[in-house]
């Protein structure tokens, strides 16, 4: 197979668009991902027909060139990332970060992460590891392609086009309709993003059968598409799925038309954008642990100098590990297969060792010392404490764990209203799931027999004025529906609600060893990634760039009084209405904490900043919180 160095400027397309993406500078750079998938498709595939056609392929030998290229570098930034878990994160997060680790190991954490996010969920962004989803999804395929190449070997290369063919066409109307079901096994599952590997073995086939040529026309409309997709498709719009189309046909339309000579191969084949092709891997591997344990540090996503200093590790780090890691473990001569064997062997077992004792231990929680249980015995709490509701509610857990000796028990789901006979649902969200959900964390709830505190808290005004706070995060309403299961016929959503609150606190009547506090929702900052930003120019060679770098500034950092009010006072009136009329209820409501007579803010000098993005509280902010909350309860009771 001869060398194409733009298919090395292709990965370079790829992977700096995933960087920007999580660095929030580019909401469209996760389709990045979906390129790495034609490229591996195509690659993989012209590997296996190679050997093939010569009658030499071997099974041992391809898996050996895979575990080569994939693991060394993959093991190394999971080693590399083990310290900084281990002294920035919470015993919670730790015991996530463990399992994580045994999912990669295994190649399962597609699995996992289906299983305990949403990819565009702002907790996810603190996952160290959440990257290795779409390894896992072609380690998935590396198992199984193979085999099937190699059944389907004797019925010749037109037939095997054909059935792949077929293939795509029932993975991608599957993926579609998984967008719109069940959106978050649908980014994370093998079986949705299948069809996009298929499609680059499409490309390999077909350049097999044809021979490599070059059409100046289709490869310059693959560039076009590809950019254009980046800037169309973001987390709003249902993926994967039709739309998935544009960079996939983009992708196939370079790699099958896109050769020597054209001018999409001079300008993918330029120097640089080889060099950061051949980066790619570990680039890839490197910026998302980079990036978030910055933000565990950081109580809030970096900006400015910080962002573009994390950016520059990346690549520096890349270099680092492309050059001693990647380089020399894919010679054979430099790195034996015993030897080979024997580290990875050897460094897996120490992973998989050290993740399922994080995983036995929850994260190798430590006990308090007696002095410190004493302490907050004292000061604030002992009861437990459940937390129902929403994101907005499960951003209050880490403050809340801060003030009492008890439990904090998280009974949120993302996305759905605590209250009974109420489904939300919405393009991202399938219908009956926040219902089921919520009925049976209410179920939990009802058998709770011990001193406890319940709280309630979602994010009310985004759900009943159906609009997000200045625009931003439009995706939590993109298809949204209310439902209230006992009378279908009400249409309002405002009545919907009030009725199922209703239904809700009418269930507490008798529970009368329960603290029922509802929490008004804290006040929306509306402003992206949670404080003020400052555009700033930045001037390269005579071209100005703006909005590429951004800054904190704390002065900005606020919503004011009159917006807020605004946009909560049908809501606020509602609920505080609702609430009154029964009487083993309390309302909290944290405004007046957060506001005073002319903002809401989102920073405070003696606590920072208050908000990790437009609406959900950070590290401090939840303290903030906390605390307050204590004093509303230790008030309630004097």
């Amino acid at each position: 197979m001869n060398y194409r160095p733009e298919i090395d400027g292709l990965r370079a397309i790829a992977v700096i668009p995933v960087i920007l993406f999580h660095a929030g500078l580019f909401s469209g750079g996760f389709i990045g991902v979906d390129i790495f998938f034609v490229i591996s498709g195509y690659l993989i595939t012209s590997i296996i027909l190679n050997d093939l056609i010569k009658n030499q392929f071997s099974l041992k030998i391809f898996y050996e060139r895979r575990a080569r290229r994939i693991l060394p570098a993959l093991f190394l930034v999971m080693i590399v990332s083990i310290p900084f878990a281990w002294f920035w994160m919470e015993p919670v997060q730790m015991k996530e970060f463990s399992r994580s680790i045994v999912a990669v190991v295994f190649f399962v954490s597609n699995i996992l992460f289906w299983k305990e996010t949403d990819y565009f969920a702002n907790a996810s962004e603190e996952k160290p590891l959440l990257h290795t989803w779409s390894l896992s999804v072609e380690e998935q395929f590396y198992l199984f392609f193979p085999l099937m190449l190699i059944i389907l070997w004797k019925y010749g290369r037109y037939k095997i086009f054909w059935i792949i063919a077929i293939f795509i066409l029932f993975s991608l109307i599957f993926a579609d309709w998984g967008s719109k079901n069940s959106p978050t096994a649908n980014f994370f599952l093998a079986p949705s993003r299948a069809w996009e590997l298929y499609a680059g073995s499409l490309s390999a086939l077909f350049i097999k059968q044809n021979k490599p040529f070059a059409k100046e026309s289709m490869s310059l409309l693959g560039l076009l598409l590809l950019i254009i997709a980046f800037f169309i498709i973001d987390k709003s719009i249902p993926y994967p799925g039709f739309y998935t189309l544009v960079p996939v046909i983009g992708v196939v339309l370079i790699i099958v038309y896109g050769n020597i000579g054209t001018i999409t191969a001079k300008i993918l084949s330029y120097r640089p954008i080889v060099f950061m092709g051949l980066l790619s891997y570990s680039m890839y591997l490197w910026h998302q642990p980079i990036f978030a344990f910055t933000r565990l540090k950081l109580d809030h996503d970096p900006r400015g100098f910080i962002l573009i200093l994390l950016i520059a590790v990346t690549v520096f780090l890349s270099f680092i590990s492309w050059k001693y890691i990647e380089i020399p473990f894919r010679n054979k001569k430099i790195i034996k297969t015993k030897k080979l064997v024997s580290i990875i062997s050897i460094v897996a077992l120490a992973l998989l060792s050290f993740g399922f004792a994080g995983h036995k231990t929850k994260g190798f929680e430590k006990p308090l010392p007696e002095s410190i249980i004493e302490n907050k015995i004292q000061s604030v709490l002992t009861k437990d404490i459940y937390v129902i509701g929403d994101s907005h509610g499960s951003h209050l857990i880490y403050g809340l764990k801060k003030i009492t000796s008890g439990r904090v028990i998280d009974l949120t789901q993302n996305g759905c209203i605590p209250h009974r006979n109420l489904d939300r649902y919405d393009s991202r969200m399938k219908q009956g799931s926040c219902l089921k959900i919520i009925s049976k964390n209410l179920d939990l709830l009802s058998q709770v027999n011990s001193e406890s505190i319940v709280i309630f808290s979602s994010m009310g005004p985004v759900y009943l004025d159906a609009k997000p706070f200045k625009g931003k995060d439009k995706a939590r309403i993109l298809g949204q529906k209310f439902e209230l299961t006992t009378n279908k016929s009400i249409k309002d959503r405002y009545q919907i609600f009030r009725e199922s609150l209703i239904n809700t606190l009418n269930e507490f009547k008798s529970k009368e060893k329960l603290d029922i506090i509802y929490s008004i929702d804290v006040p929306e900052l509306g402003i992206d990634r949670g404080c003020g930003l400052k555009k700033k120019e930045l001037n390269i060679l005579g071209y100005r760039f703006t909005d590429l770098l951004k800054v904190n500034n704390p002065e900005n950092c606020y919503v004011t009084l009159t917006d807020y009010k605004n946009r909560t006072m049908k809501y606020k009136s509602l609920v505080k209405d609702t609430v009154s009329k029964f009487s083993y209820v309390r309302l909290f409501d944290p405004s007046q904490y957060f506001c005073d007579d002319k903002k809401c803010h989102g920073f405070y000098n003696d606590t920072g900043y208050l908000y990790k993005d437009q609406d959900h509280l950070s590290n401090s902010g939840s303290v903030f919180y906390a605390k307050k909350f204590a004093e509303f309860l230790s008030n309630r009771l004097n």
